[in-house]
C-alpha cells in the first residue's frame, strides 16, 4: 500500500462518519438498488426513487460495485425524456466506483427519483449494488 493509499483511505473514513451522522440527523437519503444481470455492452436505466416531493437535491457520494469484478460506464441524467441532461459520466477501470461529489441535481419528471444509466463494459455479465446520497433541498 503506497502512502497515498492511506491518506485517501482516511479522507474516506471521515466523509463516511460525517454521511452517517446526516443520516442519523435525518437530513440524508440514502438510495440502494440491485440491478439484474447486465450482459457485457448492455446498459440499464434505473429511476432510482427518493420519495415523493424530493426533486431537488445534492449528491454528495456515488458507489457503484460491479459484483462479478466487472468494469461499468455510469450516468446521471435529469429526466427519462427522448434527451435527457447529462450531470454526471464516470467509466472505470476496475469493478468499484466510489466518487465523492457536491453535485447540485434536479429531477425534471418531478418523480422524485434519481435517473441514471449504467453499462456494463466488463467481459462478464454482472449484477450491479448502487448507492447514492445526497442532502435534501427541498
Amino acid at each position: 500500500m503506497k502512502s497515498m493509499d492511506v491518506v485517501v483511505s482516511g479522507q474516506v473514513k471521515k466523509l463516511e462518519r460525517k454521511v452517517e451522522d446526516l443520516l442519523q440527523l435525518g437530513r440524508i437519503t440514502t438510495m440502494k438498488q440491485v440491478t439484474d444481470v447486465i450482459n457485457p455492452g448492455q446498459e440499464a436505466s434505473l429511476d432510482l426513487s427518493i420519495g415523493p416531493d424530493l426533486n431537488k437535491y445534492m449528491i454528495k457520494y456515488v458507489y457503484v460495485e460491479g459484483l462479478e469484478n466487472s468494469k461499468m460506464d455510469i450516468e446521471i441524467l435529469t429526466s427519462t425524456a427522448d434527451h435527457p441532461f447529462l450531470v454526471y459520466k464516470n467509466k472505470t477501470n476496475g469493478h468499484i466506483l466510489y466518487d465523492v461529489l457536491d453535485l447540485p441535481y434536479e429531477d425534471e419528471d418531478a418523480a422524485g427519483a434519481l435517473h441514471m444509466r449504467i453499462m456494463n463494459s466488463g467481459s462478464i455479465p454482472s449484477s450491479f449494488i448502487i448507492r447514492v446520497s445526497g442532502l435534501v433541498s427541498n
